[in-house]
């Protein structure tokens, strides 16, 4: 979910140039024979999950003329002004899992909106947005960092927003943008990088796990009539 209270100043991609040679494509090939067998790998990924349309508000995001799986080259760069609007079109994804205590969420939508666009344009040495994009400049998803306390007040990455565009989902791009965001941590000497979940979101909870992410709190609600 966005974070409606983050602000900052706006900032420069100097701290976030160096990841391009982190997250070239995914996965980075290193062995004659790997491309194939991940090509393969990938084109059975696409024939059994089909793109889902989003249940919340808006249409997911698609990205004209960009055809499933071909990512080859995928690039990691620093998000621009003229990125907000892209960011802000993936307003959908926080409200298609919806905390169960709001009553309506299709009237969060715009604040959310303006929240994700406001992670772009107040971009500073604590926050940063990652945008994907394929060779040919085609933009497929983001990742949304900055930095957070943890209960004892030691300093960490965290993860506000990770979107991609429906066509380019389950081959590679959010495994990437995850790979920029470990990266970014790192740089900055952060032990750990974490995310907030929705409970009813079992399809991204698979994912986080298999990167090696694990659950270390849990919140709980009461609706009180």
């Amino acid at each position: 979910m966005p974070n409606l209270r983050h602000r900052g100043r706006a900032g420069n991609s100097g701290d976030t140039e160096c990841l391009t040679s982190v997250v070239r494509a995914p996965p980075r090939i290193h062995k004659a024979g790997c491309l194939r067998a991940w090509q393969r790998l990938r084109a059975s990924c696409l024939d059994a999950n089909p793109s889902r349309r989003g249940r919340a508000s808006g249409r997911p995001v698609r990205q004209r003329g960009f055809q499933p799986g071909m990512i080859d080259g995928l690039h990691i760069r620093a998000a621009g002004e003229a990125d907000a609007r892209f960011v802000a079109g993936f307003v959908s994804s926080p409200l298609e899992f919806a905390s169960p205590a709001w009553n309506d969420t299709e009237a969060l939508g715009p604040g959310f909106a303006e929240a994700l666009a406001s992670a772009v344009r107040a971009q500073d040495p604590r926050s940063t947005v990652l945008i994907a994009q394929s060779a040919d400049g085609t933009r497929l998803g983001f990742i949304s960092l900055r930095v957070r306390d943890d209960v004892t007040g030691v300093e960490r990455g965290h993860v506000a927003d990770l979107a991609v565009v429906q066509d380019a989902r389950r081959i590679g791009v959010g495994s990437a943008l995850m790979r920029a965001g470990e990266a970014w941590a790192r740089e900055r000497g952060f032990p750990v990088l974490s995310l907030d979940l929705w409970a009813t979101n079992e399809r991204a909870r698979a994912f986080y796990q298999a990167l090696g992410y694990s659950a270390e709190s849990l919140s709980l609600f009461k609706r009180l009539d």
